[in-house]
């Protein structure tokens, strides 16, 4: 069924702000049965990827919406996931209400090519998406309902599909038990066979706490129909919180698949941030921890093209050089076959510094995106927990950086992708109605285009590098 407002709700920020048509506002939707709804408009892409990028797409319902991921594809295209109509506030780890997960395509010069809705009778939300080498979306979500076809295990079961590069859905699978699932990552094998990692969220039944976060491990398979296989499920049973953040395949044609964990127990009991190594069948091969205090968190693991592993978070210790503000950044090469660290590096600004993600581009570049409470960018007077962008090379040394304006207290980034230019990227997270044009609701979906500035050309009083 298809909704009774404009399919397209949403504008750039020129158009909001100038009044250029093509942004329909909202009206009241019809919402009667569970759908994987395709929404599209045709309009052709350009011959060649455009470097003068829009600067924003702000859209969303009178509710919360948010942009939780966004991954480039190889002709300029961007594939943003997320939810909209969510009701963020009364529970501490997902939205409620009637909200609905989605994908969406946007080619190179920022128009709307399609965008795939989940949508049950519940409460639905896309977490994470990875692109196959073929050209597959795989995507990664949760549902308080059932998709046609499927039953609900619980408070919130993990959904996974595979989408065409055209938005129709390939294989699909709802997957859970009693407790709420909850997907970080996804790695891909080169034979379209992905990874998810993820945790299960505190278990609460009535006012009564049952268990803390469990992380899991888990692999799936498209057997050639339109479902999904299983083919293995790892799962913690920590007596404290425990969550597996990030996932990525290794490129030595092993099948293994690297993962990145937190855990909240003591130092003597395995708390900390670690990164582990497992084969295709589900066995460890290798345990590395990275930091033993539960305040530091690990943001994920990838894997760039040269095959080199590479993990970022925030610490408060002095892992790679000196503390820099009240917590640092960091990156950390590690050998893919033993885990031993390469090279590390601890960086930020004098303040309080938080890291969301991690990726690599195609030329070996790392960078890490996050918010930050001072001057990560030289000059910049920090509005309370700033986005920013840091990027090294690929062995370490600082690249170029740059920092947005926090418009509430509960804006928040939390993906980053590469741009089709050099230094160029686009980050995604949610706006709450304080910049313009962010007054379609409580908080608004935001994908912004930015460029970082190389370090060779600006002064870096304001940023600490620990060698």
């Amino acid at each position: 069924m298809f909704r009774s407002h404009g399919l397209w709700p949403g504008c750039w920020l020129a158009a909001c702000l100038f009044g250029v048509a093509g942004a329909p506002a909202w009206g009241t939707p019809v919402h009667d049965a569970e759908r994987m709804e395709m929404r599209q408009r045709s309009r052709p892409a350009p011959a060649s990827p455009p470097c003068a990028m829009p600067a924003r797409l702000v859209f969303g319902t009178s509710l919360d919406d948010r942009i939780t991921a966004v991954v480039r594809g190889g002709n300029g295209e961007a594939y943003i996931a997320g939810y909209e109509r969510g009701i963020l506030g009364v529970e501490n780890y997902w939205p409620v209400g009637d909200s609905l997960g989605f994908v969406r395509r946007i080619d190179a010069i920022g128009v709307t090519q399609w965008e795939r809705v989940f949508d049950t009778s519940g409460t639905d939300l896309v977490d994470t998406i990875a692109m196959t080498p073929s050209g597959r979306i795989v995507v990664a979500g949760r549902t308080t309902g059932a998709f046609p076809g499927w039953s609900n295990a619980g408070q919130l079961d993990l959904f996974v599909g595979e989408l065409s590069s055209d938005g129709d859905v390939l294989a699909f699978g709802q997957f859970g038990d009693e407790r709420p699932q909850h997907a970080a990552a996804i790695a891909v094998h080169a034979d379209d066979s992905f990874v998810i990692a993820g945790y299960d969220d505190v278990y609460v039944v009535g006012n009564a706490v049952h268990d803390w976060q469990d992380g899991f491990v888990a692999k799936f398979d498209v057997d050639g129909s339109a479902s999904l296989t299983n083919s293995w499920w790892l799962q913690e049973n920590s007596l404290v919180g425990d969550e597996a953040t990030g996932a990525a395949a290794a490129l030595d044609g092993s099948g293994d698949v690297f993962v990145a964990r937190h855990n909240d127990g003591s130092p003597g009991h395995g708390g900390g941030i670690a990164v582990e190594r497992i084969s295709p069948d589900g066995a460890l091969l290798w345990h590395v921890p990275i930091s033993t205090i539960s305040m530091d968190y690990i943001a994920g693991v990838v894997v760039s093209s040269a095959g080199r592993v590479y993990v970022a978070g925030t610490t408060l210790l002095p892992l790679y050089g000196p503390v820099l503000g009240d917590s640092d950044a960091f990156v950390t090469e590690l050998d893919p076959t033993s885990g031993v660290e390469i090279w590390g590096r601890q960086l930020g600004s004098s303040q309080a510094d938080w890291v969301s993600q991690l990726i690599v581009d195609p030329s070996g570049n790392v960078s890490i995106t996050g918010s930050s409470a001072g001057s990560v960018v030289p000059g910049h007077i920090s509005t309370g927990d700033d986005p920013f962008i840091l990027s090294l090379t690929a062995d370490g040394q600082p690249l170029g950086a740059w920092q947005g304006t926090q418009g509430a207290h509960n804006d928040d980034t939390y993906a980053i992708a590469p741009g089709v230019c050099t230094d160029a990227f686009a980050i995604a997270g949610s706006l709450s109605g304080v910049l313009p044009p962010a007054d379609l609701g409580h908080t608004d979906a935001e994908l912004t285009f930015v460029e970082i500035e190389r370090f060779d050309r600006i002064m870096t009083d304001g940023f600490d590098f620990a060698p």
